[in-house]
Protein backbone atom coordinates (compact mmCIF):
# COMPACT_ATOMS: atom_id res chain seq x y z
CA UNK A 1 0.00 0.00 0.00
CA UNK A 2 1.29 3.37 -0.86
CA UNK A 3 1.98 6.24 1.55
CA UNK A 4 -1.17 8.76 -0.04
CA UNK A 5 -3.19 5.17 0.37
CA UNK A 6 -2.18 5.06 3.84
CA UNK A 7 -2.16 8.72 4.51
CA UNK A 8 -6.16 8.68 3.25
CA UNK A 9 -6.86 5.80 5.45
CA UNK A 10 -5.78 8.01 8.26
CA UNK A 11 -7.68 10.90 7.10
CA UNK A 12 -10.76 8.55 7.14
CA UNK A 13 -9.77 7.01 10.40
CA UNK A 14 -9.80 10.40 12.04
CA UNK A 15 -12.62 12.06 10.32
CA UNK A 16 -14.96 8.57 12.09
CA UNK A 17 -13.18 9.60 15.16
CA UNK A 18 -14.40 13.08 15.19
CA UNK A 19 -18.21 12.43 13.79
CA UNK A 20 -18.86 9.49 15.44
CA UNK A 21 -19.67 9.17 19.67
CA UNK A 22 -17.52 6.67 21.21
CA UNK A 23 -19.72 4.31 21.79
CA UNK A 24 -20.39 3.66 18.51
CA UNK A 25 -16.36 4.09 17.53
CA UNK A 26 -16.09 0.71 17.54
CA UNK A 27 -18.63 -0.74 15.47
CA UNK A 28 -17.09 2.39 12.53
CA UNK A 29 -15.22 0.67 9.45
CA UNK A 30 -11.90 2.53 8.00
CA UNK A 31 -12.87 4.46 4.31
CA UNK A 32 -10.69 5.48 1.83
CA UNK A 33 -10.82 8.52 0.06
CA UNK A 34 -9.68 10.41 -2.60
CA UNK A 35 -7.06 13.33 -2.46
CA UNK A 36 -10.02 15.18 -3.73
CA UNK A 37 -12.59 14.23 -2.19
CA UNK A 38 -10.74 14.72 1.49
CA UNK A 39 -9.83 17.83 0.39
CA UNK A 40 -13.72 19.00 -0.56
CA UNK A 41 -14.92 17.51 2.93
CA UNK A 42 -12.48 19.54 4.60
CA UNK A 43 -13.52 22.93 2.83
CA UNK A 44 -17.10 21.89 3.86
CA UNK A 45 -16.48 21.04 7.59
CA UNK A 46 -14.27 23.90 7.80
CA UNK A 47 -17.39 26.10 6.56
CA UNK A 48 -19.72 24.19 9.08
CA UNK A 49 -17.49 25.14 12.26
CA UNK A 50 -15.41 21.71 12.52
CA UNK A 51 -12.17 23.53 12.36
CA UNK A 52 -10.73 20.04 14.52
CA UNK A 53 -12.45 17.89 11.65
CA UNK A 54 -10.76 20.19 9.08
CA UNK A 55 -7.61 19.94 10.54
CA UNK A 56 -7.61 16.03 10.94
CA UNK A 57 -7.67 15.87 7.59
CA UNK A 58 -5.47 18.46 6.42
CA UNK A 59 -2.82 16.81 8.57
CA UNK A 60 -3.42 13.02 6.94
CA UNK A 61 -2.91 14.91 3.58
CA UNK A 62 0.13 16.85 4.75
CA UNK A 63 1.62 13.02 5.78
CA UNK A 64 1.61 11.76 2.22
CA UNK A 65 2.80 15.54 0.15
CA UNK A 66 4.39 18.13 3.04
CA UNK A 67 4.09 20.61 0.05
CA UNK A 68 0.16 19.82 -0.40
CA UNK A 69 -0.93 23.71 -1.06
CA UNK A 70 -4.63 22.93 -0.99
CA UNK A 71 -3.78 20.95 2.56
CA UNK A 72 -1.26 23.73 4.05
CA UNK A 73 -4.16 26.13 3.04
CA UNK A 74 -6.97 24.10 4.93
CA UNK A 75 -4.25 23.18 7.83
CA UNK A 76 -3.49 27.20 8.35
CA UNK A 77 -7.46 28.34 8.23
CA UNK A 78 -8.27 25.02 11.08
CA UNK A 79 -5.44 26.62 13.27
CA UNK A 80 -6.54 30.17 13.07
CA UNK A 81 -9.94 29.17 14.08
CA UNK A 82 -8.96 27.12 16.79
CA UNK A 83 -6.93 29.47 18.62
CA UNK A 84 -3.21 27.98 17.35
CA UNK A 85 -2.54 31.54 16.04
CA UNK A 86 1.71 31.59 15.81
CA UNK A 87 0.84 27.76 14.45
CA UNK A 88 -1.36 29.20 12.05
CA UNK A 89 1.05 31.83 10.81
CA UNK A 90 3.54 29.90 10.22
CA UNK A 91 1.65 27.34 8.57
CA UNK A 92 0.09 30.19 6.16
CA UNK A 93 3.31 31.18 4.74
CA UNK A 94 4.54 27.58 4.00
CA UNK A 95 0.88 27.73 1.78
CA UNK A 96 2.13 31.07 0.22
CA UNK A 97 5.53 29.93 -0.62
CA UNK A 98 4.13 26.36 -2.18
CA UNK A 99 1.57 28.05 -4.57
CA UNK A 100 2.00 27.44 -7.77
CA UNK A 101 -0.71 29.60 -9.33
CA UNK A 102 -2.03 33.63 -8.94
CA UNK A 103 -5.40 31.85 -7.11
CA UNK A 104 -2.99 29.99 -4.47
CA UNK A 105 -1.39 32.53 -3.80
CA UNK A 106 -4.24 34.47 -3.57
CA UNK A 107 -6.55 31.78 -0.88
CA UNK A 108 -3.16 32.01 0.91
CA UNK A 109 -2.70 35.47 1.47
CA UNK A 110 -6.40 35.66 2.56
CA UNK A 111 -5.87 32.71 4.68
CA UNK A 112 -2.53 34.54 6.30
CA UNK A 113 -4.18 38.09 6.88
CA UNK A 114 -6.98 35.48 9.27
CA UNK A 115 -4.19 33.97 11.05
CA UNK A 116 -2.17 37.34 11.65
CA UNK A 117 -5.99 39.07 12.80
CA UNK A 118 -6.65 36.10 15.16
CA UNK A 119 -3.00 36.64 16.50
CA UNK A 120 -3.98 40.43 17.43
CA UNK A 121 -1.29 41.63 14.42
CA UNK A 122 -3.74 44.17 12.00
CA UNK A 123 -0.92 45.55 10.54
CA UNK A 124 0.59 42.23 9.49
CA UNK A 125 -3.47 41.32 8.04
CA UNK A 126 -3.54 44.34 6.90
CA UNK A 127 -0.43 43.93 4.89
CA UNK A 128 -1.63 40.22 3.07
CA UNK A 129 -4.86 41.52 2.42
CA UNK A 130 -3.22 44.28 0.01
CA UNK A 131 -1.41 42.11 -1.28
CA UNK A 132 -4.00 39.59 -1.30
CA UNK A 133 -6.02 42.60 -3.73
CA UNK A 134 -3.84 42.47 -6.24
CA UNK A 135 -3.54 38.77 -6.70
CA UNK A 136 -8.17 38.84 -6.31
CA UNK A 137 -9.11 36.46 -9.68
CA UNK A 138 -12.33 38.44 -10.25
CA UNK A 139 -14.01 41.70 -9.53
CA UNK A 140 -16.19 40.30 -6.26
CA UNK A 141 -12.87 38.70 -4.82
CA UNK A 142 -11.60 41.81 -4.72
CA UNK A 143 -14.49 43.59 -3.12
CA UNK A 144 -14.37 40.96 -0.76
CA UNK A 145 -10.88 41.65 0.46
CA UNK A 146 -10.86 45.42 0.19
CA UNK A 147 -14.05 45.17 2.58
CA UNK A 148 -12.24 42.67 5.11
CA UNK A 149 -9.25 45.53 5.01
CA UNK A 150 -11.18 48.20 5.82
CA UNK A 151 -12.85 46.25 8.57
CA UNK A 152 -9.22 45.06 10.26
CA UNK A 153 -8.20 49.00 9.35
CA UNK A 154 -11.61 50.35 11.82
CA UNK A 155 -10.70 47.44 14.62
CA UNK A 156 -7.13 48.71 14.27
CA UNK A 157 -6.00 52.05 16.58
CA UNK A 158 -3.57 53.08 13.97
CA UNK A 159 -4.03 53.88 10.15
CA UNK A 160 -1.20 54.84 8.13
CA UNK A 161 -0.73 56.71 4.67
CA UNK A 162 2.13 56.55 1.99
CA UNK A 163 1.79 58.39 -1.69
CA UNK A 164 5.06 58.60 -3.68
CA UNK A 165 4.58 60.58 -7.12
CA UNK A 166 7.15 60.94 -10.00
CA UNK A 167 6.31 64.32 -12.36
CA UNK A 168 8.65 65.59 -15.34
CA UNK A 169 7.22 69.16 -16.20
CA UNK A 170 8.15 72.03 -17.90
CA UNK A 171 8.37 74.49 -14.90
CA UNK A 172 9.13 72.77 -11.91
CA UNK A 173 9.92 76.20 -10.57
CA UNK A 174 7.13 77.59 -11.42
CA UNK A 175 9.35 80.24 -12.69
CA UNK A 176 8.52 83.39 -15.25
CA UNK A 177 8.09 82.76 -18.89
CA UNK A 178 9.95 86.10 -19.46
CA UNK A 179 13.61 86.82 -18.91
CA UNK A 180 13.10 90.83 -18.26
CA UNK A 181 10.55 92.08 -15.10
CA UNK A 182 7.38 93.36 -16.72
CA UNK A 183 4.90 95.79 -14.27
CA UNK A 184 1.62 96.07 -15.48
CA UNK A 185 3.20 96.20 -19.39
CA UNK A 186 5.81 98.76 -18.50
CA UNK A 187 9.67 97.41 -18.99
CA UNK A 188 11.83 97.66 -16.49
CA UNK A 189 15.96 97.86 -16.70
CA UNK A 190 15.66 94.80 -13.69
CA UNK A 191 16.81 91.47 -15.64
CA UNK A 192 16.00 88.13 -13.97
CA UNK A 193 18.07 85.80 -12.70
CA UNK A 194 17.99 82.18 -14.33
CA UNK A 195 16.80 80.11 -11.06
CA UNK A 196 13.54 82.99 -11.32
CA UNK A 197 12.80 81.60 -15.21
CA UNK A 198 11.01 78.48 -15.78
CA UNK A 199 13.26 75.34 -15.81
CA UNK A 200 12.68 72.52 -17.04
CA UNK A 201 13.01 69.03 -15.30
CA UNK A 202 11.57 66.07 -12.73
CA UNK A 203 9.64 66.45 -9.59
CA UNK A 204 9.58 63.52 -7.04
CA UNK A 205 8.01 63.92 -3.68
CA UNK A 206 6.79 61.25 -1.07
CA UNK A 207 4.22 61.82 1.93
CA UNK A 208 3.75 59.20 4.96
CA UNK A 209 1.53 59.64 7.83
CA UNK A 210 0.33 57.71 10.53
CA UNK A 211 -2.85 57.88 13.05
CA UNK A 212 -3.46 56.51 16.64
CA UNK A 213 -6.92 56.19 17.99
CA UNK A 214 -6.70 57.46 21.46
CA UNK A 215 -9.76 56.68 22.93
CA UNK A 216 -13.67 56.87 21.90
CA UNK A 217 -17.16 57.59 23.51
CA UNK A 218 -20.38 56.74 22.04
CA UNK A 219 -20.21 60.75 20.64
CA UNK A 220 -16.70 61.83 20.31
CA UNK A 221 -13.36 60.30 18.83
CA UNK A 222 -10.23 61.55 19.81
CA UNK A 223 -6.94 60.32 17.42
CA UNK A 224 -3.35 61.86 17.13
CA UNK A 225 -1.12 61.70 14.02
CA UNK A 226 1.97 62.76 12.16
CA UNK A 227 2.88 63.28 9.15
CA UNK A 228 5.84 64.22 6.87
CA UNK A 229 6.59 64.96 3.58
CA UNK A 230 8.97 66.35 1.13
CA UNK A 231 9.45 67.66 -2.57
CA UNK A 232 12.92 67.44 -4.70
CA UNK A 233 13.41 68.25 -8.13
CA UNK A 234 16.26 67.57 -10.67
CA UNK A 235 17.37 70.15 -13.62
CA UNK A 236 17.01 68.91 -17.32
CA UNK A 237 20.43 69.84 -19.21
CA UNK A 238 18.93 73.11 -20.34
CA UNK A 239 17.93 74.00 -17.21
CA UNK A 240 21.64 73.39 -15.81
CA UNK A 241 22.85 75.80 -18.48
CA UNK A 242 19.92 78.72 -17.86
CA UNK A 243 20.64 78.25 -14.09
CA UNK A 244 24.41 76.90 -13.35
CA UNK A 245 24.57 77.80 -9.99
CA UNK A 246 21.68 76.17 -8.17
CA UNK A 247 20.32 72.94 -8.33
CA UNK A 248 16.76 71.14 -8.25
CA UNK A 249 17.66 70.63 -4.23
CA UNK A 250 17.51 74.82 -3.90
CA UNK A 251 14.11 74.47 -5.07
CA UNK A 252 12.81 71.11 -2.58
CA UNK A 253 10.53 71.84 0.54
CA UNK A 254 8.74 69.77 2.92
CA UNK A 255 7.14 69.93 5.94
CA UNK A 256 6.72 68.09 9.17
CA UNK A 257 3.50 67.96 11.71
CA UNK A 258 2.02 66.64 14.35
CA UNK A 259 -1.87 66.58 15.01
CA UNK A 260 -4.51 65.96 17.51
CA UNK A 261 -7.66 65.41 16.36
CA UNK A 262 -11.17 65.07 18.21
CA UNK A 263 -14.55 64.13 16.13
CA UNK A 264 -17.34 64.91 18.25
CA UNK A 265 -20.58 62.78 16.92
CA UNK A 266 -24.09 65.10 17.36
CA UNK A 267 -27.24 62.97 18.90
CA UNK A 268 -30.18 62.46 17.06
CA UNK A 269 -28.05 61.33 13.85
CA UNK A 270 -26.64 64.64 12.89
CA UNK A 271 -23.49 64.69 11.32
CA UNK A 272 -20.03 64.61 12.91
CA UNK A 273 -17.99 67.74 13.76
CA UNK A 274 -14.12 67.83 13.78
CA UNK A 275 -11.88 69.97 15.44
CA UNK A 276 -8.27 70.21 14.92
CA UNK A 277 -4.92 71.57 16.28
CA UNK A 278 -1.70 70.85 14.60
CA UNK A 279 2.08 72.13 15.30
CA UNK A 280 4.44 71.80 12.40
CA UNK A 281 8.20 72.97 11.32
CA UNK A 282 8.36 73.50 6.99
CA UNK A 283 11.57 74.17 5.17
CA UNK A 284 12.78 75.14 1.74
CA UNK A 285 16.04 73.89 0.42
CA UNK A 286 18.21 73.04 2.79
CA UNK A 287 17.18 75.60 5.30
CA UNK A 288 14.21 75.51 8.03
CA UNK A 289 11.52 78.12 6.44
CA UNK A 290 8.66 78.48 9.43
CA UNK A 291 7.40 76.93 12.43
CA UNK A 292 3.40 76.65 12.50
CA UNK A 293 0.18 76.57 14.19
CA UNK A 294 -2.83 75.50 12.96
CA UNK A 295 -6.50 75.14 14.41
CA UNK A 296 -9.30 74.01 12.03
CA UNK A 297 -12.58 73.04 12.34
CA UNK A 298 -15.18 71.44 9.92
CA UNK A 299 -18.82 69.36 9.15
CA UNK A 300 -20.30 67.54 6.43
CA UNK A 301 -23.77 67.79 5.95
CA UNK A 302 -25.99 65.53 3.70
CA UNK A 303 -28.37 67.35 1.52
CA UNK A 304 -30.10 64.65 -0.23
CA UNK A 305 -29.35 61.34 -1.13
CA UNK A 306 -26.77 61.73 -3.68
CA UNK A 307 -25.27 65.35 -2.45
CA UNK A 308 -23.54 66.28 0.31
CA UNK A 309 -21.34 69.16 1.40
CA UNK A 310 -18.57 70.09 3.69
CA UNK A 311 -17.52 73.65 5.14
CA UNK A 312 -14.31 73.79 7.10
CA UNK A 313 -12.67 77.06 8.47
CA UNK A 314 -8.64 77.12 9.41
CA UNK A 315 -6.77 79.82 11.41
CA UNK A 316 -2.92 79.37 10.80
CA UNK A 317 -0.11 81.51 12.68
CA UNK A 318 3.52 80.99 11.26
CA UNK A 319 6.65 81.61 12.98
CA UNK A 320 10.10 82.67 11.64
CA UNK A 321 12.67 79.65 12.51
CA UNK A 322 14.89 82.26 13.71
CA UNK A 323 12.94 83.70 16.16
CA UNK A 324 9.55 83.74 17.67
CA UNK A 325 8.50 86.86 15.86
CA UNK A 326 5.16 86.08 14.50
CA UNK A 327 5.71 86.08 10.92
CA UNK A 328 2.31 85.34 9.03
CA UNK A 329 -1.35 84.65 9.66
CA UNK A 330 -3.42 82.08 7.37
CA UNK A 331 -7.18 82.40 7.77
CA UNK A 332 -9.20 80.33 5.20
CA UNK A 333 -12.78 78.87 4.91
CA UNK A 334 -13.51 76.11 2.12
CA UNK A 335 -17.01 74.83 0.73
CA UNK A 336 -16.71 71.34 -0.82
CA UNK A 337 -20.02 70.16 -2.64
CA UNK A 338 -20.27 66.52 -4.13
CA UNK A 339 -22.72 64.77 -6.21
CA UNK A 340 -23.67 61.80 -7.30
CA UNK A 341 -24.94 61.73 -10.73
CA UNK A 342 -27.91 58.88 -12.50
CA UNK A 343 -25.21 57.10 -14.18
CA UNK A 344 -23.18 56.92 -11.38
CA UNK A 345 -20.55 59.64 -12.10
CA UNK A 346 -19.75 61.81 -9.54
CA UNK A 347 -19.01 66.12 -9.59
CA UNK A 348 -17.27 67.76 -6.89
CA UNK A 349 -16.92 71.40 -6.55
CA UNK A 350 -14.08 73.18 -3.91
CA UNK A 351 -14.42 76.71 -3.09
CA UNK A 352 -11.47 78.78 -1.24
CA UNK A 353 -11.47 81.49 0.26
CA UNK A 354 -7.64 82.72 1.91
CA UNK A 355 -6.83 85.87 3.85
CA UNK A 356 -3.18 85.78 4.17
CA UNK A 357 -1.58 88.50 6.65
CA UNK A 358 2.19 88.74 7.21
CA UNK A 359 5.20 91.17 8.05
CA UNK A 360 6.60 90.25 4.43
CA UNK A 361 3.82 92.76 2.88
CA UNK A 362 4.97 91.12 -0.45
CA UNK A 363 3.72 87.91 0.58
CA UNK A 364 0.13 89.51 1.94
CA UNK A 365 -2.61 88.84 -0.39
CA UNK A 366 -6.18 87.76 -0.50
CA UNK A 367 -7.19 84.62 -2.56
CA UNK A 368 -10.02 82.90 -4.05
CA UNK A 369 -9.84 79.66 -5.40
CA UNK A 370 -11.69 76.57 -7.02
CA UNK A 371 -11.33 73.54 -8.60
CA UNK A 372 -14.91 71.07 -10.79
CA UNK A 373 -14.05 67.70 -10.69
CA UNK A 374 -15.94 65.01 -12.60
CA UNK A 375 -15.06 61.12 -11.66
CA UNK A 376 -16.22 59.11 -15.02
CA UNK A 377 -17.71 56.10 -13.25
CA UNK A 378 -17.08 53.66 -16.46
CA UNK A 379 -13.82 52.94 -17.13
CA UNK A 380 -12.62 53.76 -20.25
CA UNK A 381 -10.08 50.43 -21.17
CA UNK A 382 -8.38 49.56 -18.01
CA UNK A 383 -8.96 53.06 -16.94
CA UNK A 384 -11.08 54.97 -14.81
CA UNK A 385 -10.84 58.91 -15.57
CA UNK A 386 -11.35 61.81 -13.89
CA UNK A 387 -11.04 65.17 -15.24
CA UNK A 388 -11.11 68.84 -13.62
CA UNK A 389 -10.54 72.63 -13.76
CA UNK A 390 -8.76 74.88 -11.74
CA UNK A 391 -8.79 78.44 -11.13
CA UNK A 392 -7.53 80.99 -8.81
CA UNK A 393 -7.50 84.56 -8.04
CA UNK A 394 -5.47 86.45 -5.90
CA UNK A 395 -4.89 90.42 -4.73
CA UNK A 396 -1.74 91.22 -3.37
CA UNK A 397 -1.67 95.17 -2.23
CA UNK A 398 1.97 95.38 -2.30
CA UNK A 399 4.54 94.29 -4.21
CA UNK A 400 8.73 95.36 -3.76
CA UNK A 401 7.73 98.20 -1.83
CA UNK A 402 11.02 99.28 -1.03
CA UNK A 403 11.09 100.20 -4.93
CA UNK A 404 7.14 100.11 -6.04
CA UNK A 405 5.46 101.10 -2.90
CA UNK A 406 2.59 101.82 -4.83
CA UNK A 407 2.80 99.19 -7.30
CA UNK A 408 0.27 96.02 -6.37
CA UNK A 409 0.30 92.63 -8.02
CA UNK A 410 -2.64 90.39 -9.43
CA UNK A 411 -2.73 86.55 -10.32
CA UNK A 412 -4.91 84.95 -12.02
CA UNK A 413 -4.37 81.11 -12.31
CA UNK A 414 -5.69 78.64 -15.04
CA UNK A 415 -5.31 74.77 -15.11
CA UNK A 416 -6.15 71.50 -16.69
CA UNK A 417 -6.22 67.69 -16.01
CA UNK A 418 -6.70 64.64 -16.85
CA UNK A 419 -6.16 61.74 -14.78
CA UNK A 420 -6.13 58.01 -15.40
CA UNK A 421 -6.17 55.49 -12.41
CA UNK A 422 -5.07 51.78 -13.20
CA UNK A 423 -6.72 49.45 -10.91
CA UNK A 424 -6.54 46.46 -12.41
CA UNK A 425 -2.17 46.98 -12.28
CA UNK A 426 -2.47 47.55 -8.43
CA UNK A 427 0.37 46.33 -6.29
CA UNK A 428 0.31 45.71 -2.38
CA UNK A 429 -2.87 47.64 -2.90
CA UNK A 430 -1.30 50.50 -4.49
CA UNK A 431 -2.76 51.76 -8.11
CA UNK A 432 -0.72 53.80 -10.16
CA UNK A 433 -2.31 56.83 -11.10
CA UNK A 434 -1.31 58.83 -14.02
CA UNK A 435 -2.18 62.58 -14.36
CA UNK A 436 -1.36 64.81 -17.36
CA UNK A 437 -1.69 68.62 -16.45
CA UNK A 438 -1.01 72.32 -17.33
CA UNK A 439 -1.98 75.51 -16.25
CA UNK A 440 -0.97 79.01 -16.72
CA UNK A 441 -1.10 82.05 -14.61
CA UNK A 442 -1.18 85.57 -15.42
CA UNK A 443 0.30 88.20 -13.66
CA UNK A 444 0.42 92.38 -13.97
CA UNK A 445 4.08 91.20 -12.63
CA UNK A 446 5.74 89.63 -15.46
CA UNK A 447 8.24 87.42 -12.88
CA UNK A 448 4.83 85.70 -11.71
CA UNK A 449 3.25 85.51 -15.10
CA UNK A 450 4.21 81.66 -15.98
CA UNK A 451 2.98 78.43 -17.68
CA UNK A 452 3.44 74.96 -17.44
CA UNK A 453 2.96 71.03 -18.55
CA UNK A 454 3.44 67.90 -16.88
CA UNK A 455 3.04 64.13 -16.42
CA UNK A 456 2.97 63.00 -13.03
CA UNK A 457 2.78 59.38 -12.12
CA UNK A 458 1.67 58.35 -8.46
CA UNK A 459 0.78 55.66 -6.47
CA UNK A 460 -2.61 55.97 -4.26
CA UNK A 461 -4.24 53.52 -1.99
CA UNK A 462 -6.67 51.19 -3.49
CA UNK A 463 -8.19 51.33 -0.12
Amino acid sequence: MSRAARALRAAAAALALVLVPAAAAAETRTLTLSLDDSRAFARRALEAGRAEVARAIALALLEADPRDHAALTLLAAAQARMGETAAARNTARLAFRSAATRDQRYEAARVAALAAEAAGRPFRAQGWLRLAAGLAPDPAARADTAAHYRAVQSANRWSTHFRLHVAPSSNVNRGSRYDQLIIDGIPTPFVLSGDAQALSGVEAGVSMGATYRLSQGPDWRAEVGARVHHTTYVLSGAARDAAPDVTGADFAHGGAEVSLRMTVLPQGGREPVSLGLAVGQSWYGDEPLARTLRLDAGRSFTLTAATGLRIDLLAERQWSDRGLKPRALILAAQAQLHHRLGNGDMLRLRLTATDLRSQDRNAAHLGLSGELRWELARPLGPARLALSVTGAVRDYPVFMSNIFSKTGREEEQLGLAVEMAFPDAEVWGYAPVVTLKGGRTRSNISRFDSEYMGLEVAFRSAF
